[in-house]
């Protein structure tokens, strides 16, 4: 892996990681935060690379004159007064730069990329876990409250018979579809439901469950594209899109919200369909409302169940009902207080999600994405994932020719 940036990125990166901990006490060292940092972008590359060794020298500018000669107080100050101007964007760049690397002091991990259980038991005393009070889902106690074990539920997966190599990838197929996540792989499942042969082309790689680790850090950079700093083009936003075979549906953590939902929606709210209906994109609620239905019912979905989060959420709810119950403000006291959807489950069985709270990284113990993940089409789908090389291999699903007399194959060149 060629060394992302140069000696001089490094000093600096180290100076504004002392900066930005200045008063608090470091259980890794900076040369290890930095480090972390190289590694993740080492295997972003690409243009995201790019980008950010340009920020790194506007960042430097914004903190200019002389900032990595500054002493440490000095440097922290600086920081921090010119982060209250975000109104231009060296110092945006600035502001994410700083959540890069409290993602990399946080997501300090031991023992290199080792498989899942191996690295939970060389990090069960990782320092930076023990300083937060984090436990890795191994070592949990999962009996106060009684909880789901913390193991691997099968049959969820894409069978290895549906993942395809060079060799053999077929030469012909009616319909190409670009991308696997939710729209993609929706959209060739009809499709090959009909009878055609459908190819889905995937830029990213194939992480089946046992395959996805704790090492966060590690997973971002392979599932997610730009390794999730992905920005706007204004720079303005981080858009956190999958670069995998199923996309974000494999990256996400399972809230599923309906738009306009009676009784889950603000009485206040405005009405998103009759605001959609003003600027010409008029929708059929009740079409809407069963296309929800269908979805729902094909995947799943259910309210999460109270245990999620432990005691978190019946806090939450609780504090929740007790500040608007005080409150003046009209619009808090007729504000919902509910659980959210899910689509992890089913729940109350054994196989539904545990809440180990690593789905943002991918669900290691294959309970996510439950009705993604298995075959689309058993009998007539495949995938193949990119392989480790720089240039994007493609996925696809494959289906039979349509029945009709009057087709004729036509070639699907990548």
């Amino acid at each position: 892996m060629t060394a992302p940036f140069d000696d001089g990125q490094l000093e600096f990166l180290k100076a504004l990681t002392e900066a930005l901990f200045h008063g608090v006490d470091m259980v890794i060292s900076a040369d290890e935060v930095v480090g972390n940092v190289a590694d993740l972008f080492g295997r972003v590359g690409g243009t995201k690379l790019d980008e950010l060794r340009t920020a790194l020298e506007l960042t430097e500018i914004a903190l200019a004159p002389a900032f990595v000669e500054l002493d440490v107080e000095t440097r922290a100050n600086r920081v921090r007064n010119r982060l209250q101007n975000s109104g231009w964007d060296p110092f945006q760049d600035m502001a994410r730069l700083r959540g890069i690397i409290y993602a990399c002091y946080y997501g300090y991990w031991e023992g290199g990329d080792l498989p899942r259980e191996a690295g939970q038991v060389a990090n069960k005393a990782n320092p930076v876990h023990r300083q937060i009070g984090f436990t890795l889902p191994k070592y949990r106690d999962r009996i106060d409250p009684p909880d789901l074990e913390i193991k691997d539920v099968t049959g969820r997966e894409i069978h290895p018979g549906h993942i395809l190599t060079d060799a053999t990838l077929a030469d012909e197929y009616d319909v190409v579809v670009v991308g696997s996540g939710a729209g993609g792989a929706v959209a060739a499942h009809n499709v090959a439901a009909q009878g055609y042969k459908v190819l889905i082309v995937e830029a990213g790689p194939f992480y089946p469950s046992h395959r996805i680790t704790h090492h966060e850090l590690e997973m971002i950079a392979a599932l997610y594209k730009h390794g999730g700093v992905q920005t706007t083009t204004n720079s303005d936003f981080v858009i956190f899109q999958g670069r995998c075979v199923g996309g974000s549906s494999t990256v996400n953590n399972g809230i599923c919200l309906r738009v306009n939902e009676d009784g889950r929606t603000h009485p206040d709210a405005p009405d998103v369909l009759a605001k959609w209906a003003s600027i010409g994109a008029p929708i059929d609620a009740a079409a809407f409302h069963a296309s929800y239905d269908a979805v729902q019912a094909r995947l799943g979905i259910a309210r999460a169940e109270p245990r999620s989060g432990r005691h978190n959420g019946t806090h939450l709810t609780e504090g929740w009902k007790a500040h608007a119950a005080a409150s003046t403000d009209p619009r808090e006291k007729r504000a919902v207080t509910d659980w959210f959807d899910k689509n992890f489950g089913p729940p109350g069985t054994p196989s539904a999600c545990a809440y180990c709270g690593y789905c943002n990284s991918g669900c290691p113990y294959g309970r996510s994405g439950w009705a993604w993940r298995r075959p689309i089409c058993p009998r007539r789908a495949a995938t193949m994932a990119r392989a480790s090389s720089p240039k994007p291999r493609p996925s696809r699903f494959c289906g039979r020719r349509p029945p009709t007399a009057n087709w004729r194959p036509r070639r699907c060149g990548w």
